[in-house]
């Protein structure tokens, strides 16, 4: 039987691939150490005041920078990651550069394991109508963003859902658990699964 005017479910500018995934090892801290938290997804192993000290550099960062991406006088880059610009004094560069030296040593080996972590692939979704409209009727498309995320039971099996604002409701896209997985958490714009 077919329905006039269904909403279709969503019209996605994607040129790449439907979810980037990324590697990285969640790793459990032996006792006294906890993860730096330098930077979204920095699990190494550091002590307390550490993390405290990257919560802090993170806060200043806007501050201690000049025109032209160069840190200010008296700040290097942190380097935590090769990518990582935050300035800092040239001790906390070096200590930072210990920390990720010392990393493998801090680390609970059975704990140590690889867990992906799934991003919904975009920001924002156009949605339109895709049914036929007699004239002089129309419709207008509409930009849905991220809301975000659910983990539901679509068909039996555990789903990703990525939740797009849009015609005062919410749309949807869904995808299966990556592959090698079985289990996933939700965040604010993503998943993580092992």
């Amino acid at each position: 039987m077919k329905h006039k005017n269904k909403l279709s479910m969503i019209s996605l500018l994607l040129l790449g691939v439907l979810f980037s995934s990324e590697l990285y090892a969640a790793a459990k801290c032996k006792q006294g150490f906890v993860w730096r938290e330098a930077y979204k997804g920095d699990y190494v192993c550091v002590v307390p005041q550490s993390r405290e000290q990257a919560r802090k550099d993170n806060m200043e960062a806007k501050s201690r920078i000049e025109k032209g991406e160069k840190c200010k006088q008296g700040y290097v880059w942190r380097e935590a990651i090769r990518k990582d610009r935050v300035c800092v004094t040239p001790e906390i560069r070096k200590q930072t550069a210990y920390e990720n030296k010392m990393h493998s040593s801090r680390v609970e080996a059975a704990a140590a394991k690889v867990t992906k972590k799934v991003d919904c692939p975009v920001r924002s979704v156009d949605v339109n109508i895709t049914s036929s409209i007699p004239q002089p009727w129309w419709q207008t498309p509409q930009r849905g963003n991220l809301a975000g995320t659910d983990i539901m039971r679509i068909g039996g099996k555990p789903t990703l859902v990525c939740k797009y604002r849009a015609y005062g409701g919410t749309v949807s896209i869904m995808s299966n658990l990556p592959d090698g997985t079985t289990s996933c958490n939700k965040t604010r714009d993503g998943f993580v699964c092992n």
